[in-house]
């Protein structure tokens, strides 16, 4: 059968019926884009770097140290001068995001795709995939990256020569890199592509084309003490074996599977077409995608459910609309087809951005963790979106880690704190608190130490014991550490980010720590990590006789912690040994006498030993432990639930009442300077003794109910 001459009014009204199409499906990209246009708390993180440089602190988060936060140095760059402009961050990078968005789907749609009817299919896969849509706002680098990518396919699919043609692919290759270092295993591969089969190659315009990497690289080097930023380090020097982290990262596969399977379904074609073709860059494309998902898995994916798939998505888009090569009546029917599992697979998404409404997020159901995972958009959105913002006319997020920040500006000045989940808390806690992340992506000393609990770790929450010694050294700015091998270590790490840029003793600690001249004091750290992750392995699984060796272990390797001790008091106590349980304790607290969680541990031990040494339980066993100097809300508080325990409901009630009493003392409690950690404390005692009162009550009136 022939095919339809040109001209013929079918093919003149399909026309006309297909470019306002592909108009409609921009607009439907950007409506949904806005709509569902958020901030997350990560974002932030990179924020407050801005906001100090801004106010003439440096590019640095704790102003008091030289450290690379960000992954994404020309985002950072990016933004900066714009948020000098708009004196805001919240709404300035939403519509920031927006327009890169905007002008990707442009050159998608009308550069690249050969017809309107593919461009007009490209816009609509882009705006029902929930992974493209999320993180074409989120704070995050994602709508700079997806342009940059854009521009770089578009580059290396013409062939331009001379210095101009040498130098555009080779500048937006760096450009890529400096947003998002990882994704040089997108676009290397069409790099080299490009090169192998260009008629020159104008090595002065390769060198220019460079030069921006190269020049942050060593900058990095020379201002930040290191090459690579110190997310990379905090998020990849973990120690955690390679199988767990693949076996996450197939998990994070799994959850684009099920939660947007559309996102799924178009990587998958998008390799396939790749690999079918064998001309133009597809297939080279195909092999940066597959090389950037491999290594999304070897890394064990991330927490942000969809965050590493929106580049390849993308590309994967380009390579499907490139190698859609049929004509006349039969692609007409291909194209409707497409488009009807692009739609079907949209819209059975769970997430969808065209289903989800305003009030997405609100119902804690539907955002639960899933190993580890989470639609990070359902979470943020109630409290940190365009349009919660617009409707309550407040254009700061919503979150109580905000207030948190918002407190310390005000309470915490000059005060050094520990905090986890610090991107709006340490934006907005402004620059004269000094913040130790615990999960180390700001910290550059406790970046390079292992994670502490390998039992249990979150992907992208590697959580670090602080070393004894470690906050101290930071609030009186002198080396504290107790354990020698970490001071040292410590000595090096702060002479390189806090010392004079040009002195030598800081230069030499730079080539240390980039040397692996600590290699002794980190190999300590992690052989300490391991035998505290078999000793959590063992606990977990029931058995903790097993358990006790690892932590002794823990506690002969690295003797100033106090964690192998308070664990080991625990297995000891699970194992029936009060005697050795109540010295483990006691060898804690001596070692970190102001840990909450250590302090109420020691009430159960003693409650444990008394309960052993008195014989059954009754009031008058209890008297002497009651009466000792000084009283004691915690033996009150041990007491009555021992008593609780054996049914002892009346005297139970009456030793708790007593502990609610002013006049008790606590047990012994270093004070933290600017936080009232005793208050605290008295505070979590005494929730405990009304939680127990509550109980009691609840059954005497459970009891009074049978015998009516």
């Amino acid at each position: 059968m022939n095919r339809e001459a040109p001209g013929r009014p079918s093919e003149a009204l399909l026309d006309l019926l297909i470019r306002p199409a592909r108009w409609g499906t921009l607009f439907l990209l950007l409506i949904l884009v806005f709509k569902n246009a958020w901030v997350c708390d990560d974002a932030f993180i990179s924020f407050r770097s801005i906001d100090n440089w801004i106010n003439g602190f440096g590019l640095t988060w704790n102003i008091d140290e030289r450290v690379q936060v960000f992954t994404h140095a020309l985002w950072v760059f990016f933004l900066a001068p714009i948020m000098a402009l708009s004196k805001e961050a919240f709404v300035t990078v939403m519509l920031v995001s927006l327009c890169l968005t905007a002008i990707a789907a442009i050159l998608i749609g009308w550069k690249w795709a050969p017809d309107p009817a593919l461009g007009a299919l490209a816009l609509l896969t882009l705006a029902l995939s929930q992974t493209f849509v999320d993180y074409s706002t989120s704070g995050l680098e994602n709508p700079l990256l997806h342009l940059l990518l854009v521009l770089f396919v578009l580059v290396i699919r013409k062939k331009s020569q001379g210095f101009m043609g040498s130098l555009q692919p080779v500048l937006l290759f760096s450009m890529v890199v400096l947003v998002r270092p990882d994704a040089v295993l997108l676009v290397f591969p069409a790099l080299v592509w490009r090169f192998r089969n260009a008629s020159e190659r104008n090595l002065l315009g390769i060198a220019s084309g460079l030069s921006p990497l190269l020049l942050w690289e060593l900058f990095s080097l020379f201002y930040y003490a290191a090459p690579f930023p110190n997310t990379a380090l905090a998020k990849l020097a973990t120690g955690l074996d390679s199988i767990s982290l693949i076996r996450q990262g197939t998990w994070y596969f799994l959850d684009t599977v099920v939660h947007d399977p559309l996102t799924a379904a178009v990587l998958v074609a998008g390799i396939g077409v790749g690999i079918l073709r064998r001309e133009g860059p597809s297939r080279v494309l195909t092999g940066g995608i597959v090389l950037y998902l491999g290594w999304v898995l070897h890394i064990g994916g991330d927490f942000m459910a969809g965050r590493f798939f929106s580049a390849p998505f993308m590309l994967a888009v380009l390579v499907v609309v490139s190698g859609t090569s049929q004509s006349g009546a039969g692609r007409r029917r291909f194209m409707a087809l497409c488009t009807l599992v692009v739609v079907a697979l949209g819209l059975s998404s769970p997430r969808s951005p065209l289903l989800t409404g305003f009030d997405h997020g609100l119902d804690p159901s539907k955002t639960a963790m899933w190993h580890g995972i989470t639609d990070e958009r359902s979470r943020y959105y109630p409290v940190s979106s365009m349009v919660h913002s617009i409707r309550s006319g407040t254009y700061l997020p919503q979150h109580e880690w905000a207030s948190l920040g918002l407190e310390l500006r005000s309470l915490a000045q000059g005060r050094v704190v520990v905090l986890q989940n610090v991107g709006f808390s340490g934006y907005f806690a402004g620059p004269g608190v000094h913040i130790i992340d615990s999960f180390a992506l700001t910290d550059p000393f406790l970046a390079r130490l292992p994670v502490s609990d390998r039992s249990s770790w979150r992907i992208g929450h590697y959580s670090r014991d602080l070393p004894p010694g470690y906050r101290e050294s930071l609030e009186v700015d002198e080396n504290r550490i107790l354990n020698p091998r970490l001071a040292v270590m410590y000595r090096a790490v702060r002479s390189a980010t806090h010392g004079k840029l040009s002195s030598w003793r800081r230069l030499n600690a730079i080539w240390k720590l980039n040397t692996g001249k600590f290699g002794d004091a980190i190999r300590q750290q992690q052989e300490y990590a391991e035998e505290i992750g078999v000793g959590m392995r063992e606990m977990n699984l029931g058995r903790p006789g097993e358990a006790i060796d690892s932590f002794r272990n823990a506690a002969v390797i690295d003797r100033y912690r106090a964690e192998p001790w308070f664990l080991l008091s625990r297995a000891l106590l699970a194992k029936g040994d009060f005697e050795g349980a109540s010295h483990a304790i006691e060898q804690a607290l001596d070692k970190d006498p102001s840990r909450l969680e250590i302090r109420l541990d020691e009430v159960r031990i003693q409650a444990a030993v008394l309960s052993r040494r008195m014989g059954p339980p009754t009031i008058g066993g209890f008297r002497p432990a009651l009466d000792r100097k000084p009283r004691l809300v915690e033996v009150h508080l041990a007491a009555g639930a021992r008593l609780m325990e054996n049914a002892r409901w009346a005297d139970a009630e009456m030793v708790l009442r007593a502990a609610l009493s002013p006049e008790l003392e606590i047990g012994r409690f270093r004070q933290v300077p600017g936080i009232s950690a005793a208050r605290l404390y008295r505070q979590v005692l005494h929730d405990t003794v009304h939680q127990n009162l509550a109980t009691i009550l609840g059954r005497k009136g459970t009891h009074r109910d049978s015998t009516r």
